[in-house]
């Protein structure tokens, strides 16, 4: 059932992304360089409800300017001590060529059993996947919070951009939470398992 997931959440990007093509987008100029939760169809959306990941699964589009080559998926896991520890789960390097600059793709990832996480990028008929490992708690998380990227931002090159902030904690007490709370997470010092997954972009290449 597992692969059967991956299998058909990669084909639902491919379908994105043959939809992109198809349907008027912004121009490059007003597009580039930005990174866009994609908003899905009502068929898009029935199948991911039907596989049981609407609410665990998020779909990034993304337009990097001319001359990004690759882009690191890093998960953090905040410390006990409110500093986070960094572990990149994969790279993707950009294929381009002269007559297509503009590296234009879709992230996507996927909150699985015990706290993995699964991730996909697709770009330019390009695809690949890779997986957390599992995080068993000592106790079971009875409160949580997932929050994701709800609205464009500007891709900067070399900088970290959150996309994911997830709270996990055997007390029932749980603070609001927002992707931008990567940069300041002191309120969620002390709890169970508090994760964050930021894409960077960059001009060199793998």
């Amino acid at each position: 059932m597992k692969n059967t997931v991956v299998r058909l959440l990669a084909a639902l990007m491919m379908i994105c992304l043959t939809a992109c093509s198809s349907t008027p987008r912004p121009t490059q100029e007003s597009r580039q360089g930005s990174l866009v939760p994609y908003e899905l169809t009502e068929r898009e959306s029935a199948l991911l409800e039907v596989l049981g990941v609407k609410d665990r699964a998020q779909i990034i589009e993304f337009q990097a300017q001319e001359g990004v080559k690759s882009v690191a998926v890093q998960v953090h896991r905040l410390r006990q001590d409110g500093a986070w520890d960094t572990e990149t789960a994969f790279a993707f390097g950009f294929e381009t060529s002269e007559t297509n600059t503009i590296s234009d793709g879709f992230f996507a990832m996927i909150l699985g059993e015990n706290n993995s996480i699964e991730f996909h990028v697709s770009h330019n008929g390009s695809h690949m996947s890779s997986k957390t490992d599992e995080i068993i708690l000592e106790a079971e998380a009875i409160a949580s919070t997932t929050s994701f990227l709800g609205n464009a931002v500007d891709l900067v090159l070399d900088q970290e951009i959150p996309v994911a902030f997830l709270v996990y904690d055997s007390d029932g007490h749980m603070p609001g939470a927002s992707v931008e709370d990567y940069f300041e997470p002191s309120a969620f010092h002390g709890m169970d398992l508090v994760q964050a997954v930021t894409l960077t972009f960059s001009d060199e290449p793998l």
